[in-house]
């Protein structure tokens, strides 16, 4: 027969074995993690230290650019086409619902100058609400008489009455009062 040794302590070395190889794969395992979050705290702080001048070399790039006067005036150029490209198309709706509106318009001065005699000069203009007041001086009562019959029969006046005429040696001074036509339909709508 054989002759082997038994040992009575194995079952208890056999186990503070097992527990010394497990305690040794923790420390190893939680040496493997503590080192992998360093390397990685490490690389990442390489890393945002590299973006950091990375960002600070381009803010300096985009200042001195920003700083050149043709930059600047490109940029308020493409600022001020955004604010027309955002408000133009209001403004033109707003604009042309004034002139739609405006009873003193080109129209109405040019309507008065072909009414205007060459010997009428007109000193004053006002209008309150619909009427058109009209204040001037004449060579003779032919010329004003003429001016009261163009308004009449101009398109744009109703009403007209021309009062108020005065002689001073040989100027006369006359007032004329007159409606005008699209004012009253406007108010009419």
């Amino acid at each position: 027969m054989m002759n082997q040794e038994y040992n009575f302590f194995y079952p208890y070395i056999q186990k503070s074995r097992r527990m010394a190889r497990i305690r040794l794969g923790i420390i190893i395992a939680l040496l493997v993690l503590i080192g992998s979050v360093f390397i990685l705290q490490l690389f990442n702080f390489m890393y945002s230290n590299e973006m950091k001048n990375r960002l600070s070399a381009l803010e300096n790039e985009i200042s001195i650019l920003e700083s050149n006067p043709v930059v600047q005036q490109y940029n308020e150029t493409v600022r001020k086409y955004e604010i027309l490209s955002q408000y133009g198309e209001i403004i033109t709706n707003i604009d042309r619902s004034i002139q739609s509106i405006d009873v003193i318009n080109i129209e109405l001065f040019n309507t008065l100058e072909r009414c205007f005699p060459a010997n009428i000069n007109m000193t004053s203009l006002s209008l309150n609400m619909y009427e058109l007041s009209i204040q001037g001086n004449g060579a003779s009562l032919k010329d004003v008489a003429d001016l009261e019959n163009n308004l009449r029969n101009s398109e744009m006046f109703d009403r007209v009455h021309v009062s108020v005429i005065h002689h001073n040696e040989n100027i006369i001074t006359f007032s004329a009062l007159c409606l005008i036509k699209d004012v009253r339909k406007n108010e009419a709508q």
